[in-house]
Parts: C-alpha cells; structure tokens; sequence
C-alpha cells in the first residue's frame, strides 16, 4: 500500500462544513447580505457562519451574530428551525472545488441593531416573507428555509421542534 501526502486542497474537498445560519426578524422582515464570497457570491442569504473545531454550538452561535452583525447575544431566544443541506459547485478555495454545508437554521428576532457589520456581505436588506420567495437575487436556500418555517409554523407538531435546543455536555 501506497502512502502520500494529502494536500489541503483533497482535505478541503473530502469534508462537510458545518454551520449556523440565522433567520433575523424585525417587525416583520427579514434581514438577508449580499454574499461577497463564494459559495452563494452575489446572492442575498440568511446571516451565518462556520462552526470551528472544537466550538460549542452555543459559542458559536455568540461568535457568529458578533461577527457578522454586531449582536452581543446574552440571553439566547433563537428558535430551532431544523438541519438543511447546502450543496455547491464552487468554494472560496477554488472554482473546481465543490463545497457541502450543513447548516443548522435557527430563526431570532431582535428589537434593533445597532450595527451591521460589512465583512461577508456588501449590503443588508429588510424583505417580508413575500418578498423574499419572490426575489430572483435571493439564494434557493434561503427560500427553502422559509418555506420549511412556514410549513412548520401552520403544524401544531412543529412546536416540538420549535422548542429543541441542543445540550453543550462539555
């Protein structure tokens, strides 16, 4: 048998990334960014981000709503939506190099934010339900999840999962 050394990139071709996306209500819109990377470039997408190694989902969720959009987050109100995933031709580490996320979707509203930072997006909308499944410049993705939230929310059984929250045993 013949060992080698593997390089980064096979690595970075032969994992699923996982991450938290976050569906952020305000008076009853949504806020979505402008990708500036890939995968989704140019598409408005939910605020998220990776879960590193190591990181405890609660952490991450702190880490990612600080990072993004500037929200300190003490008192976690998110609302479990489900487990998706995300499949992509393309990476920030290259165009031949496919990416797979999966994402754990979680819905927050919030009163006011004070400020959004401009690091993975080049600009931040505010669009209602509606407005977002109709929009052609908003990701696939995102639609799905809030035509799963949707279904969810009219199905007394979703409150179950609604009300799921993850246990850091650590």
């Amino acid at each position: 048998m013949k060992i080698g050394i593997i390089s980064d990139t096979h690595k970075k071709e032969k994992r699923a990334f996982k991450a938290i996306d976050f569906l952020i209500e305000k008076d009853g819109k949504y806020l979505l960014g402008k990708r500036i990377n890939k995968p989704a470039k140019d598409y408005y997408f939910t605020i998220g981000g990776r879960i590193f190694k190591n990181e405890s989902i609660k952490n991450a969720k702190k880490r990612i709503l600080k990072e993004e959009i500037g929200l300190g987050l003490k008192n976690d109100k998110s609302k479990f939506i489900g487990v998706f995933e995300h499949f992509y031709d393309d990476s920030v580490f290259g165009e031949k190099i496919s990416t797979h996320y999966i994402n754990l979707a979680y819905k927050l509203k919030v009163n006011d934010l004070k400020e959004i930072l401009k690091t993975q997006h080049s600009e931040y909308i505010w669009v209602s339900k509606e407005e977002l499944l109709a929009r052609d410049d908003v990701h696939k993705y995102v639609k799905d999840y809030f035509k799963i939230y949707i279904l969810c929310s009219n199905l007394c059984c979703c409150d179950i999962i609604h009300s799921f929250n993850v246990i850091d045993t650590r």
